[in-house]
């Protein structure tokens, strides 16, 4: 699976933007730690008083997925193909969220077993290299 382009990203100031801001940063330390994180624990540390879960977690995680697209076909960019961190968050253990099973799903009626979801989508975030250096291009953008 690969970053999508929605039509926002993380730089802004709605309250979606603001939560994702927030979440990258989470995201990468579990990559790095190589760990899931269930959608309940990174919203109850983005916005533990959300009211809209759904509609605000969604539009979260697609303005980090925006901004990932945008920096890896970024001039600047050195350092290949960013994978799609939101494959690391997961409804329960071993079950990805609803929308990454569709979104994963070769046949649209059979969902993927929980171990090529992981080595297809999930692995290649643990083994992404360069989590530092997307920090570091996102934290100089917010300043």
């Amino acid at each position: 699976m690969k970053n999508k382009r929605f039509n926002r990203n993380i730089f802004g100031d709605l309250s979606t933007q603001r939560q994702a801001q927030k979440a990258l940063p989470i995201l990468v330390s579990y990559a790095q730690r190589g760990e899931t994180i269930t959608l309940q624990e990174l919203a109850a540390e983005i916005a533990p008083d959300l009211t809209h879960f759904n509609w605000s977690m969604r539009w979260t995680l697609a303005w980090t997925q925006t901004t990932l697209y945008e920096l890896e076909r970024s001039d600047n960019w050195n350092f290949g193909e960013i994978p799609c961190m939101t494959a690391i968050i997961v409804d329960s253990h071993e079950t990805p969220t609803t929308r990454m099973d569709m979104d994963t799903r070769i046949d649209p009626n059979t969902p993927l077993s929980w171990r090529a979801y992981k080595t297809n989508h999930v692995l290649p975030v643990f083994e992404y290299p360069y989590w530092e250096q997307v920090m570091d291009f996102v934290i100089g953008r917010l300043r």
